[in-house]
């Protein structure tokens, strides 16, 4: 008969955990994600050039079924795929239209960029600093530097919209903190006939703004006409292209 003792020693060896000789160890595998190194989990690549779409390896659509299964589109996958990544992100050239529309620009240079601006404001005791046409309102808005040659003084705008058949006079106002002991400056706008709808619609060259600046003060009156050319706007066509 087996002992108490023997059945325990036969009955530990049941449960051993060992392996047998010839079985195949099993490996233990660890996934780890790229945030546990201080990585991004996702890398995201913008397509600045919709027409000009970057290359995809053949890797990486080769599972990919763009045709109806047959081997005689698998030959077309690379030609086919690529074209439709660009129509879908809107590279596709058919779906840029170019619009057309006039604006008003100066054809004159900004005396206020000009070397001896300041010194050309004392031999004048008026200039025109700058000036620029505000699509949004219609307006042409500008400024205008005088010499300070007294308190009381004027400053306006004299404006045709037809050539000079016809001219109107618009006030332009101080503006404040802007003396320099020496000069003042103003500011003033003017409002076109039509505003903004007339402009855009109007053809090249048949809307033309024409003006000069006149500074009274003292019992004098002083001009800024450009050297006799008047400072003028006029219609020009901006091309822009917009995607459909």
């Amino acid at each position: 008969m087996l002992n108490i003792r023997q059945l325990a020693k036969r009955s530990s060896s049941l449960k051993s955990k060992k392996t047998p000789p010839g079985t195949p160890s099993l490996v233990k595998k660890a996934v780890r994600f790229a945030d546990a190194f201080g990585l991004e989990l996702i890398n995201v690549k913008h397509v600045l050039d919709p027409d000009n779409p970057p290359e995809i390896p053949p890797e990486a659509i080769s599972d990919l079924e763009l045709g109806d299964g047959t081997g005689s589109e698998d030959a077309d996958t690379d030609s086919n795929f690529l074209p439709a990544v660009a129509a879908a992100i809107g590279g596709d050239s058919q779906q840029q239209q170019q619009r057309l529309q006039t604006t008003l620009r100066p054809i004159f240079s900004q005396p206020g960029h000009s070397a001896g601006f300041n010194a050309r404001v004392m031999a004048q005791k008026v200039v025109l600093e700058s000036a620029a046409y505000a699509p949004l309102t219609g307006e042409i808005c500008g400024y205008i530097c005088v010499a300070n040659l007294a308190f009381e003084k004027s400053v306006t705008v004299r404006v045709s919209f037809d050539s000079w058949r016809s001219s109107s006079e618009v006030g332009a106002e101080y503006v404040p903190h802007s003396s320099s002991g020496m000069t003042d400056r103003f500011s003033f706008s003017l409002a076109l006939p039509g505003g903004p709808a007339a402009v855009t619609s109007a053809p090249p060259g048949r809307y033309r703004v024409a003006f000069c600046v006149a500074y009274r003060t003292c019992g004098q009156t002083f001009w800024d006409n450009n050297f006799g050319e008047n400072y003028a706007f006029d219609s020009v066509v901006d091309a822009w292209t917009n995607r459909i």
